[in-house]
């Protein structure tokens, strides 16, 4: 379940804990135990592949009030919380998955809002992505060709 479980051998189930403590909107969250394999054209050579791996699974409940990026952003900010030195993270990759360095400057103390005061919680970053998207929703509203 690629995506949809995630772990390593060296979690244990309190990520599944504090996520499902959340109470994420649109999925629910549960215990995995599970150990990665080979699956063909999709997961070639999993990290950890054969390995007992503990962690959480995402199942989506409802779709249209699920918010992916939001759980990977708790999920990551809770991992580096509980593992500092089992996560090493590269600031140019994340910066490039994410699309800008916002996510590896919130789990290392140093993602700043507008009035440059310090955000230290996953939900700043969030509140920060949805005014981005409503500023550019807003913005690129004359270039639509359809409603």
């Amino acid at each position: 379940k690629p995506f949809k479980q995630i772990g390593a051998p060296w979690m244990n189930y309190d990520i599944a804990k504090e996520l499902k403590g959340l109470e994420i909107e649109g999925a629910d969250i549960n215990y995995a135990k599970f150990k990665p394999r080979s699956i063909p054209g999709k997961s070639e050579n999993p990290k950890f592949k054969g390995e007992l791996c503990l962690g959480f699974q995402t199942t989506v409940s409802d779709r249209l009030k699920y918010r992916s990026v939001n759980t990977a952003i708790e999920s990551i900010y809770i991992n580096f919380a509980f593992y500092p030195d089992n996560l090493r993270f590269k600031k140019e990759r994340m910066g490039k998955l994410f699309g800008n360095n916002n996510l590896f400057k919130l789990v290392t103390g140093k993602l700043l809002n507008a009035n440059k005061k310090k955000i230290r919680v996953p939900s700043g970053l969030i509140k920060m992505i949805e005014k981005e998207s409503k500023n550019f929703k807003s913005f690129s509203m004359p270039y639509h060709l359809y409603n």
